[in-house]
């Protein structure tokens, strides 16, 4: 009964040290309150609201799968900022080693709908290593079959080749191979 207690005050505390925080941050704190959001990412959105504000906090801000990528650039190049080939390369890269796949797949989708960003061969082996982990190889073959025959380098099928290995179907990677 003393820990419930406990736990409740400690609730309370937090709750007025959110509103106190949100409310002198110009942030309503009632949608906080009433939505069930945990203290720690309440803090965390107000704390990345006074840091520095660029395309790849933007992304990373995104916790849930579900939000688009895809979105955020979108309203990154509207607001007049600019984006580089490197630039997006290196978030795709941090997002694949936090095992974020779908969202740095989105920045691949990005480059290659827009024009103005110069595909390599690395960019759609990186696509189909992103491809096999998000949809699977099935989808990952379609793609590399798919590709333009100055895509289809050592690199691609390298990525292709590893897409086997990784679903351990060895009798594929061997007929691909052979090819």
């Amino acid at each position: 009964m003393a820990a419930r207690s406990f736990f409740l005050s400690l609730r309370r505390t937090s709750s007025t040290i959110i509103k106190n925080n949100a409310c002198s941050k110009g942030i309503s704190h009632s949608r906080f309150l009433s939505s069930g959001v945990l203290a720690s990412d309440v803090l965390e959105e107000i704390s990345s609201s006074k840091g520095k504000d660029d395309l790849k906090t933007r992304i990373f801000r995104l916790r849930l799968p579900k939000r688009r990528v895809i979105n955020v650039i979108k309203k990154w190049v509207t607001e007049g900022n600019q984006t580089t080939t490197f630039e997006l390369r290196q978030i795709q890269k941090e997002l694949r080693k936090s095992q974020r796949y779908k969202h740095a797949l989105e920045i691949s989708e990005w480059m290659v709908t827009h024009e103005e960003f110069a595909l390599s061969d690395s960019d759609y082996a990186f696509r189909i290593d992103l491809m096999t982990k998000v949809f699977g190889i099935d989808a990952a073959e379609r793609y590399f079959e798919g590709l333009p025959l100055p895509a289809n380098t050592s690199e691609t099928c390298t990525a292709l080749l590893h897409s086997y290995a990784g679903a351990k179907l060895t009798e594929k990677a061997e007929k691909f191979y052979e090819k």
